[in-house]
């Protein structure tokens, strides 16, 4: 079985390499190693998906490579499109249409699509949202992360449920591992909008940690979180060793953080590395799907989770939690990866009512996308208009 994995992958996200490494061995596992990657760079995504894969270039999918990446399309026998907030309008106007061309294609060519993990965001244009709708209808399920993205979903089937983060497995079984080697009063810092908009905050928290603290190591994942960064690091009155690290590739990521006594976090996923590993993790966060973990984790007793200020949580280190709540997250997961496959490889029969407006979706798309590109500069470019 052929299995195309469509996300955000290529762009130094901790999160989004996170889940391409975690699908991609989570497959393997279960034989299935035919893989093609959705990536905006593959010199990052080659460091996080290990073994052979076939790349399939994802900026932009309606460009010169259009007929190119039709026929591979044809190829695909189940496509999982997932992962964070792929269906808004925050980024740039292609986001939608680029992540939705695989599953119009795939409605064309009667194979099967699930969408896994997804927040819905902000989509004002029309257009864009008539696609979304249309895309989600039409999968073979779609699982949201969080109750508000459910509460949002512009259409919903029987088949469309919340689940867990995709990453829970894969976060347990490494650190369940003998990996795990504590350097002296290490504190491990991965912040970056904190580091401008709760600097002062930031700053408190260490000094009230320092005394504890042999070295202290910020971590980042982009050259340009890399700037921010060491001009925080000049802020901190600190008299022992603080560095500031840039690296791309997840298992670094890991071990840095498995090495540390310290966490302090705003990222979702480092969270809940942070969580497995059972340190002591400081999270500054407003976020809802860190809100919705840290509920979850209050549920459970025995996780010690503790609320300091509004936006701020301690993650107290319990082996108990380990071997209790962060055991069932990962069975969870583990019970979504052993469905996925046995559940959508089946071929569909769409209507001739679906295939066509699958294909003037497909159309409009292209035209669409052409004219944006034309005036965008990046994956990050924000388009405020609406169509």
């Amino acid at each position: 079985m052929k299995i195309l994995i469509s996300g955000l992958f290529g762009v130094a996200n901790f999160g989004d390499e996170l889940f391409s490494k975690v699908i991609s061995e989570e497959l393997k596992d279960r034989g299935y190693d035919d893989l093609f990657v959705f990536t905006y760079d593959d010199s990052i995504t080659k460091k996080n998906v290990t073994g052979k894969y076939t790349v399939f270039p994802a900026f932009s999918f309606y460009s010169s490579t259009i007929l190119k990446n039709i026929r591979t399309m044809r190829k695909i026998d189940l496509t999982l499109i997932g992962g964070g907030g792929l269906f808004n309008q925050v980024f740039f106007f292609q986001t939608i249409p680029n992540y939705s061309a695989p599953a119009l294609l795939a409605l064309l060519f009667g194979k099967q699509y699930a969408i896994h993990g997804i927040e819905i965001g902000s989509i004002k244009s029309p257009f864009l949202k008539s696609l979304t709708q249309f895309v989600f209808k039409n999968a073979s399920y779609v699982m949201y992360r969080d109750q508000k993205s459910f509460d949002r979903a512009l259409a919903k089937t029987e088949n469309h449920f919340i689940g867990k983060d995709l990453s829970h497995s894969f976060l347990n079984r490494y650190f369940g591992k003998s990996r795990i080697s504590i350097e002296n009063g290490l504190l491990v810092i991965n912040l970056q909008h904190a580091l401008k908009y709760k600097e002062e905050e930031v700053l408190g928290l260490i000094d009230q940690l320092k005394d504890r603290v042999g070295s202290i190591k910020i971590v980042v994942v982009s050259k340009e979180e890399a700037v921010d960064a060491t001009v925080f690091a000049s802020k901190i009155a600190f008299s022992s060793a603080i560095s500031v690290d840039y690296f791309e590739d997840i298992d670094t990521n890991l071990s840095v953080l498995a090495s540390a006594d310290i966490l302090i976090t705003e990222k979702f996923h480092f969270t809940l590395a942070g969580f497995h590993s059972q340190k002591e993790q400081y999270v500054i966060s407003r976020t809802t799907k860190v809100r919705e973990f840290v509920k979850d984790c209050q549920l459970n007793a025995e996780s010690g989770v503790e609320q300091l200020a509004e936006g701020i949580y301690l993650f107290k280190p319990s082996e108990s939690a380990r071997s209790g709540y962060s055991a069932k997250l990962a069975s969870d997961t583990m019970s979504y990866f052993d469905s996925i496959p046995a559940s959508v490889q089946k071929k569909r029969k769409n209507s001739l009512g679906i295939k066509t407006r699958a294909l003037l979706f497909l159309l409009q798309s292209f035209v669409l996308c052409i004219y944006h590109r034309a005036k965008s500069t990046g994956p990050y470019e924000i388009e405020p208009e609406t169509l």
